[in-house]
């Protein structure tokens, strides 16, 4: 939620495995996404005091997204080409599921 910290976001990614965290509204619709990288990045920055910010102050807001009808090859190029790790996977502006790269990869998806 947007009023989550660094902290529940940090929760949110180790014990889903997905090494990202969906950030949603009130209403439930993507806000924005915060990765394991943008922690190890926050964390060098700005120490583990960083732990206790709202995460809307450092996810990243209005994150690429792609519809579940998509084909996974047009998800690997998406992530290639804006060199990212995952994709949220949405309808209607909510998420429905994350994919990653490595899960790609793994699936022989090229």
């Amino acid at each position: 939620s947007l009023t989550a910290s660094v902290r529940e976001a940090l929760f949110e990614i180790t014990s889903k495995g997905f090494g990202a965290a969906i950030i949603e509204d009130e209403k439930g619709y993507v806000s924005g996404i915060f990765t394991d990288g943008d922690l190890r990045r926050l964390l060098e920055d700005r120490g583990v005091n960083a732990l206790s910010l709202p995460i809307v102050e450092v996810m990243t807001k209005d994150p690429k997204t792609i519809t579940p009808d998509r084909l996974a090859a047009e998800a690997m190029h998406i992530m290639e080409e804006r060199e990212i790790s995952c994709l949220i996977v949405s309808e209607s502006g909510r998420a429905t599921g994350i994919v990653h790269i490595h899960e790609l990869l793994k699936a022989g998806v090229i």
